[in-house]
């Protein structure tokens, strides 16, 4: 029954599950990217802090690295930047500008890779579902006008696999919504923690730059 139900859908079923597949695919791969995101910030703050406090850069730097998810490369970034300010570089006066763009074109864009095209599967699903049932029903009129009504059965159990893609992408684009709605929240969580904690990070670098110019 289900394979005559497959087979039924004709080429719009297919595209509607190669589509799906590809959606699922996005989907699990954001998952998978978001949790690779999320910091223990909550760990790594307080050593920038103290290495930041003692002059030591570099052993700031370090502890980034040895974290991954969006808050730690951004202040890997910022660290970075400094300790080629510090070194003759001549970039420290534009941190905040450096990290605001490094924000912008780097981590943004990467935390909503794909979320528009999942949004897109979510919505072109049930038309293809639409598109197919509609086929469906012109293949089925035209058999019958050829042939005649005969059976009602027939022409019910027609009708019937014409709606099969109209369930397939209705099937489909539900949880593809879903996922995609907690998605969108999931980088937007994540971009309030670089909100959060990157200027806290851009403040203990400019008490340091300052205290270094005291000193000279």
């Amino acid at each position: 029954m289900l394979w005559t139900m497959i087979l039924s859908g004709g080429w719009t079923l297919v595209v509607i599950i190669a589509v799906s597949l590809l959606g699922f695919g996005l989907i699990i791969e954001r998952f998978i990217a978001y949790w690779r995101a999320r910091a223990r910030a909550e760990l790594l703050m307080p050593e920038i802090e103290q290495r930041v406090r003692e002059g030591d850069l570099n052993g700031a730097l370090e502890a980034c690295n040895r974290y991954r998810g969006a808050v730690p490369e951004v202040c890997s970034m910022a660290i970075s930047h400094e300790i080629h300010a510090a070194s003759g570089g001549g970039l420290g006066e534009d941190l905040n500008e450096a990290v605001q763009a490094y924000v912008r074109t780097v981590v943004v864009p990467k935390l909503r890779r794909f979320l528009r095209l999942i949004g897109l599967v979510a919505r072109v699903e049930p038309m293809l579902g639409l598109l197919g049932t509609v086929f469906g029903m012109i293949q089925l009129f035209v058999t019958m006008a050829g042939q005649g009504m005969g059976d009602p059965r027939t022409f019910t159990e027609g009708v019937g696999l014409a709606l099969v893609t109209t369930a397939a992408g209705l099937l489909v684009a539900i949880p593809v919504i879903y996922f995609h709605g907690l998605l969108v929240g999931r980088a937007e969580s994540i971009e309030n923690e670089v909100d959060r904690y990157v200027p806290t990070v851009l403040q203990w670098l400019r008490w340091l730059r300052l205290s270094r110019e005291d000193q000279v």
